[in-house]
C-alpha cells in the first residue's frame, strides 16, 4: 500500500497534466484567432445535411458506400465508417455525399465536433457537410470550427439529446481571413499542437508503465521478494 500510494500520486499528476493539455489546446486555438477580423458562420459557410435509409429494408444496407454517423467522428481524419449502405439505400434516403477533404460537422448528440474526411462518404442526419463560400483549405475550416466548439455546445438545446439548429450555428462569430493569412494561422496552430501531441504521447506511455509497475509490485509481494 505504501508503494501503491506513491504510484497513485504519480498517476494523479499525469492525469492532471492530461487535463491541462486539453485546456492548452483550446487556448492555442483561441490565441491563433484573437485580434483577427470577425464575421458570422452564416456569411462564410453553407451546410448540407444527411439522412438514414430505412432499417427495415435490408437491401439498403451492407453495400459499398461508406455511411458516416456520430460514432465515426473521432480524431482529426475520417478514414473508414462502421456502416455502409447500398446505391439503392442512398437513392431512397435524404443522405448526401461528402467528398475527400470535406469537413464534416456534428450538429446533434455531440454538437460542434468536426473531422476532415479522407474518403468519399454518405452522412446521416446528425452530421453536416461544411461548404465554404470563399477560397480556403480544409485545415483552416477544421480549425475554425474547432475554435467555436464550446460555443456550439452553449447554443445547443434538447432535453434528452443535445443539438444545435442551423440558425443558431450561423450566428456564431468566426475569423475572416485571406488565403495567405489562413495558411499562416494553420502553421502557427500546428507547430504548437505538435508539441502538445508529443507530451500527450509521453503521458500515455507513463500511464501504461505505471500499470505495469503496479502488476510488478503485486507479483513481487506474493513471491516474497518485496521485503
Amino acid at each position: 500500500e505504501e508503494l501503491f500510494s506513491e504510484l497513485d500520486k504519480g498517476i494523479e499528476q499525469l492525469k492532471t497534466a492530461q487535463q491541462q493539455l486539453k485546456t492548452y489546446r483550446q487556448s492555442v486555438l483561441k490565441w491563433a484567432f484573437e485580434g483577427k477580423m470577425k464575421t458570422t458562420v452564416g456569411k462564410l459557410f453553407d451546410f448540407v445535411g444527411g439522412g438514414t435509409p430505412s432499417k427495415k429494408e435490408l437491401s439498403y444496407w451492407d453495400g459499398n458506400i461508406p455511411w458516416a454517423s456520430v460514432k465515426d467522428i473521432k480524431g482529426d481524419y475520417l478514414n473508414y465508417t462502421e456502416d455502409k449502405i447500398s446505391e439503392e439505400g442512398f437513392k431512397n434516403s435524404s443522405s448526401n455525399i461528402a467528398n475527400e477533404s470535406d469537413v464534416i460537422l456534428i450538429t446533434r448528440i455531440s454538437p460542434g465536433k468536426t473531422i476532415i474526411t479522407n474518403i468519399k462518404t454518405a452522412i446521416n442526419q446528425d452530421l453536416k457537410i461544411v461548404k465554404p463560400k470563399f477560397k480556403t483549405t480544409s485545415k483552416f475550416v477544421y480549425y475554425v470550427f474547432k475554435s467555436i466548439e464550446r460555443e456550439c455546445i452553449k447554443k445547443s438545446s434538447g432535453t434528452t439529446v443535445l443539438g444545435i439548429n442551423l440558425s443558431n450555428l450561423k450566428e456564431l462569430e468566426v475569423v475572416k481571413a485571406e488565403l495567405e493569412e489562413q495558411n499562416q494561422i494553420v502553421q502557427e496552430i500546428e507547430s504548437r499542437l505538435s508539441v502538445a501531441d508529443k507530451m500527450e504521447e509521453s503521458i500515455i506511455q507513463s500511464l501504461q508503465q505505471a500499470e505495469v509497475l503496479r502488476q510488478s509490485i503485486l507479483k513481487k509481494a506474493f513471491e516474497g521478494r518485496l521485503v
